[in-house]
C-alpha cells in the first residue's frame, strides 16, 4: 500500500497560503517569505501590494534616493501604484496643529521674484524619470498639506524650502510636460493655508495635460 505524503505548507493553494499571509505582522510575513523560494514566489504578489503599492514621499533627496532604489528593482518595481506627498510629522500627529519636516529637503527650488518655481530643478528631473520610465504602473498621486510648516500664507518660501502647493506645482508640471495618465489624484490644502495665486494655471490648458486626465477614476 502505498502511503500518502502528508501536506507541506508549500504545497498549499496560493490563495490558502495567502489567507495566512494576512494574518502574520510585517516581521513574521517578511520571515515567512525565506522558507522557499516556491512559498516566497506564492505570497509575492500579496507581499508587493500590501507593503509596495502607496510609496510615501517628502520630495527630500533621501526619498528621492529610496524610491530610486524601489524603481530599480525588476520585481518590485511595477507594484508601485500610489504616490503620496507630504511632511513627515516630527511628533503626535494630533493635536492638529502639530508640523512636520519640511517637503523637498535637500535641494534647491530656483524661483523667480513673485515665488513661482522657475529653471530647472533637480528633484523634478529625478521624478520624471522615475514614475515615467520606471514606476509605470503609478498612476494615482495624493498630495497632503497637512503638518507643513514652510506654509505660511502669503510668504514666498526660501530657496531650501518647498511647501505643498510647490509640489502640487512640480506635479502639474510634469503631467503638462510627459503627459502622465492619471487615474487617481487628491489634493488636501488644509483650511488658513497659502494663498493659489502661486500656482501656473497655464500649464493645466496644455493638450498632454487635458489628454492625462481621461481615464480619471478618483479625484
Amino acid at each position: 500500500m502505498i502511503k500518502k505524503m502528508a501536506p507541506t505548507l508549500c504545497s498549499l493553494p496560493v490563495e490558502v497560503i495567502q489567507i495566512i499571509a494576512k494574518l502574520l505582522s510585517h516581521k513574521d510575513i517578511c520571515n515567512f517569505r525565506l522558507v522557499s523560494k516556491e512559498l516566497e514566489a506564492k505570497i509575492f504578489d500579496y507581499f508587493s501590494y500590501y507593503y509596495f503599492a502607496l510609496f510615501k514621499t517628502d520630495l527630500s533627496l533621501k526619498s528621492m534616493k529610496d524610491l530610486e532604489d524601489l524603481s530599480n528593482d525588476k520585481h518590485l518595481h511595477r507594484s508601485v501604484r500610489y504616490l503620496l506627498i507630504q511632511c513627515k510629522p516630527t511628533g503626535p500627529i494630533w493635536p492638529a496643529n502639530t508640523v512636520g519636516s519640511t517637503l523637498g529637503g535637500g535641494f534647491t527650488w530656483n524661483r523667480d521674484p513673485a515665488g513661482h518655481l522657475t529653471g530647472p530643478q533637480k528633484c523634478l528631473e529625478v521624478f520624471y524619470r522615475l514614475l515615467i520610465e520606471k514606476l509605470v504602473n503609478c498612476k494615482s498621486i495624493s498630495i497632503n498639506s497637512q503638518w507643513d510648516p514652510a506654509d505660511k500664507g502669503g510668504e514666498i518660501p526660501g530657496p531650501g524650502i518647498l511647501t505643498a502647493l510647490d509640489a502640487l506645482t512640480l506635479v502639474f508640471s510634469m503631467i503638462s510636460d510627459k503627459g502622465l495618465e492619471i487615474k487617481s489624484f487628491a489634493f488636501n490644502l488644509r483650511r488658513g493655508c497659502e494663498s493659489l495665486d502661486r500656482l501656473d494655471i497655464q500649464q493645466t490648458k496644455t493638450p498632454k495635460f487635458l489628454k492625462s486626465w481621461a481615464n480619471l477614476q478618483v479625484s
